[in-house]
Parts: structure tokens; C-alpha cells; sequence
């Protein structure tokens, strides 16, 4: 669903002038890399919705935290603790933060993170709904 608002952005910034090709392949590896962190997280949440109706309102707030307290907005420091502490498994900050010269540990380590975590809540919850006749397949 962020294709196309990502895409609008890149024609935005090519028709006003502003040339991507200086951030480099760094920073090409670390968004694709926080994409497929972010699609990791998505895939929790659509593990989340098999079972439960209120997930759809949820991805929007989520959504907006996370672009919000990426760091590109909000400087990180500037956060309260208890955000701060939050923002640690928040793929796009430390996409934000390879965009400033930190390394990618961080990223690669959230990225997988939110992979395995959504790649095994989908299949708990794609086979609860399976027995519990909530998924058919044909």
C-alpha cells in the first residue's frame, strides 16, 4: 500500500529538482532493507487479523508511529524514554540511522526480527483458522 505514496515521493523530488543519486547504494540497501522490516511487521498484522476484526484501525495508528518516530521528523533523542526504548524495534529509525552514517547491525537484527515474528505468527494463526473453519482453501 506505501508503493504508490513512495513512488509519488520519487517523482515529487525528481520534477523539484533534488537528486537521489548522491545518497549512494548505502542508502538504497538500507530502505529496501526497512521495507521488507516494515512487510515483516505487516505480516504480523495480518496473522493479527484472522482473529480479530479491530487490526484494520490499528495498522493506520501504527503506521503513523512509525513514520512519525522514524527519526526523520522527530529526532530520536528528543523522544521520551519510554518511546525511545519502543522506537528499538522500529525499522524505519534505523533505516533513519544508516541514512546518518550508523552501521546496519541494528537494521539487519530488527529486519529479521519482524520476519520471523510475522512469518510464524502467520502460519499459528493461518492454521488456527484453518481448523477452526474461519479459511477455506479450494
Amino acid at each position: 500500500m506505501a508503493l504508490p505514496w513512495v513512488a509519488a515521493l520519487a517523482v515529487y523530488a525528481r520534477l523539484s529538482g533534488v537528486s537521489l543519486a548522491g545518497l549512494g547504494p548505502e542508502a538504497l540497501a538500507a530502505s529496501l532493507l526497512a521495507l521488507t522490516g516494515v512487510w515483516g511487521l505487516g505480516l504480523s498484522l495480518l496473522a493479527a487479523s484472522l482473529r480479530y476484526k479491530q487490526v484494520g484501525s490499528f495498522t493506520e495508528m501504527l503506521t503513523f508511529y512509525l513514520l512519525l518516530f522514524s527519526g526523520f521528523f522527530v529526532p530520536g533523542e528528543k523522544l521520551p524514554l519510554a518511546l525511545r526504548t519502543l522506537n528499538t524495534l522500529n525499522p524505519l529509525e534505523w533505516a533513519v540511522r544508516v541514512f546518518l552514517g550508523e552501521g546496519f547491525g541494528p537494521l539487519l537484527a530488527v529486519t529479521v526480527f519482524w520476519v520471523l515474528v510475522g512469518g510464524v505468527a502467520f502460519a499459528h494463526s493461518y492454521s488456527w483458522g484453518r481448523r477452526s473453519g474461519r479459511l477455506l482453501d479450494y
